[in-house]
């Protein structure tokens, strides 16, 4: 009601300062502003959520990961849009606050919590029904509250896992189950700008589209799928030989999500989110699935595969190219050329495996039976001289 709203509205502009916000230097003090609040009447009737809502003033069409816009008393206008990933903590504490306001039950007492929900889930087929069931209850009843606090939620828990994956000594996080559910649902809904292929605004449309996605692309559990223990021993000889893992994750962590489900195009995906750098650097989630079929090859040749992915974007800062060196490697050995493209990375890819199961011995994983021993062996020594050169000014 309007106390409420004016109550409401002045312990944004005294205590949070939200006139600071859309200030290009972020919360910086501004008189001429600061006099021009001082000097209005907070008390006026509030406006009508009609009005709110037939607002178009947010028209950002790009990803925004949060939003916030006022009407002041004498009608001034004040509409804030931020890219950046996570919450900052005024910003968090105006939802914790808003919060309060729109807080609902259902009619046993029971309140809705998605996240809990959310982490019984077994599968993505169950988190979509999920999804897929408060999106229609919010169509039929008109109300979108709940969405926007379960995206909000979403929001926060995406901060605070980003937060916690800086603690701990181990260079990589393993999530499975309900949990690898969820982080997937949380780097759907918060790709970066590079790779985002939402195209939305709103986070009810994220959530519609993950929904989507995984009805056209997911089905249950077909294929083999990799266990934490092969893992933790591939991860550990590859970086006991090489130190790979523990350089370059000394300030992010790798992400692997080991998922209880199939997707009907890959057996596997390396995700490489560019962080904000004026030199390109990415954050890699490595989303490993059951097989698509029983000739999908050893899952641990799927999980060197997507490690080559690494490789091949930290030596070029792309994930689209292959180092310049390798084309020329690879027409040496194969006799023909290999040029940039959609074919190239998957073959790189393929080359690291190859060569990591040389200089493992790994033979059981090996899926190449008409690759000439010379050509793997060929591979071996190119990364091993690769690998090196990555490092060498450091």
């Amino acid at each position: 009601d309007p106390p409420e709203m004016a109550k409401l509205l002045k312990w944004m502009v005294h205590s949070l300062e939200v006139f600071c916000w859309d200030n290009d230097d972020y919360f910086s003090k501004d008189d001429s502003v600061l006099d021009w609040l001082k000097s209005l009447d907070l008390c006026d009737e509030a406006e009508t959520e009609d009005d709110i809502i037939n607002s178009e003033n947010i028209t950002d069409e790009s990803e925004v990961t949060w939003s916030v816009w006022l009407k002041y008393s004498d009608g001034h206008e004040q509409s804030v849009l931020s890219h950046e990933k996570g919450l900052p903590e005024k910003v968090l504490e105006l939802y914790w606050r808003l919060a309060e306001y729109y807080s609902y039950e259902e009619e046993d007492e029971d309140e809705f919590d998605f996240m809990e929900q959310a982490y019984a889930c077994q599968n993505l087929l169950e988190l979509k029904n999920l999804l897929v069931s408060l999106l229609s209850n919010a169509a039929e009843s008109g109300n979108d509250a709940l969405v926007a606090l379960t995206f909000m939620d979403l929001v926060v828990a995406a901060d605070n896992n980003l937060k916690s994956a800086n603690e701990g000594n181990r260079i990589y996080h393993i999530h499975s189950g309900s949990a690898a559910n969820v982080g997937y649902l949380l780097s759907f809904i918060i790709q970066a700008e590079s790779h985002d292929t939402l195209n939305t605004q709103t986070g009810k449309d994220r959530l519609r589209r993950f929904t989507q996605y995984v009805g056209e692309n997911i089905v249950p559990p077909i294929g083999a799928s990799i266990s934490v223990s092969e893992i933790d021993t591939t991860i550990d000889a590859i970086d006991k030989k090489y130190k790979l893992f523990s350089r370059l994750f000394k300030e992010k962590k790798l992400t692997i999500l080991r998922m209880n489900c199939t997707h009907k195009e890959y057996n596997s995906i390396c995700n490489a989110v560019k962080l904000p750098s004026d030199i390109p650097k990415f954050q890699y989630e490595l989303y490993l699935f059951h097989g698509k079929n029983v000739d999908s090859g050893h899952p641990v040749y799927i999980f060197l595969h997507e490690l080559g992915h690494i490789l091949q974007t930290e030596v070029t800062r792309s994930p689209e190219q292959v180092p310049e060196s390798f084309l020329k490697f690879t027409e040496k050995i194969i006799g023909k050329p290999l040029v940039q493209g959609n074919f190239a990375p998957e073959f790189f890819a393929d080359a690291f495996a190859m060569a990591m199961m040389q200089t493992f011995d790994w033979a059981e994983y090996d899926p190449f039976e008409e690759i000439a021993q010379e050509v793997k062996n060929a591979f071996r020594v190119y990364m091993d001289w690769l690998i090196e050169k990555l490092f060498e000014a450091s």
